[in-house]
């Protein structure tokens, strides 16, 4: 499904090179989980960003089902770290925007939304404003966004705390039409302890 072969990234300001990344190979099958810890600084944000096209790598290939990745498509989801929310759209238009860019008409349209929405358990804040939403319940907006598009490969860059909104996370996951195949990047050392294999940036 995901073949990353032999990636490295370097950035260079003036005379200084700044290595992010150092031939850095990983294979994703479907249906597969994958957690990619490290330090802050280890390049695990720079990966995501390779493999979702918003960046390309100094040397190196990522592969989605034999096809090179050379620019963001519609099969790879991402959810940001900052969630990404437009403030000025409601609950319900965030999850919409996606749809929108596809093409996609009413009453389909909402449909999605709303299935997308009540996945995440937030029916009752379809209405509501980024603003009005806790850190929490604005991280499952983007992840309705994202499981509204149907990509094949989802990708969240997230900084995760132990915190009850992580159990409506894993059941959203779950109860999904499809199985989503992510690269699931993560800054704290506990999630080691959790059920998906892993990968280790330094």
């Amino acid at each position: 499904m995901l073949q990353i072969k032999n990636i490295y990234k370097q950035y260079q300001t003036g005379s200084l090179i700044q290595k992010a990344l150092d031939g850095v190979s990983l294979n994703l099958r479907d249906n597969e989980f994958v957690a990619i810890l490290g330090p802050s600084g280890s390049g695990k944000t720079t990966l995501l960003n390779i493999i979702a096209g918003l960046e390309r790598p100094t040397s190196g290939r990522v592969c989605v089902k034999g096809k090179e990745v050379v620019n963001p498509g519609s099969e790879r989801g991402v959810i940001f770290q900052q969630y990404a929310l437009f403030p000025w759209l409601t609950v319900k238009k965030n999850v919409k925007f996606g749809l929108k860019l596809r093409g996609v008409k009413e009453p389909e349209l909402s449909e999605i939304a709303d299935k997308y929405i009540r996945l995440v358990g937030l029916e009752e804040f379809g209405d509501s404003y980024p603003k009005e939403l806790s850190g929490g319940m604005k991280q499952r907006v983007a992840i309705a966004r994202a499981y509204a598009v149907n990509p094949e490969i989802l990708l969240m860059d997230e900084r995760l705390t132990p915190r009850p909104e992580h159990s409506s996370r894993r059941n959203c996951w779950r109860r999904g039409r499809r199985r989503r195949r992510p690269a699931f990047l993560s800054h704290t050392m506990w999630r080691r302890r959790l059920y998906w294999p892993s990968g280790w940036l330094s």
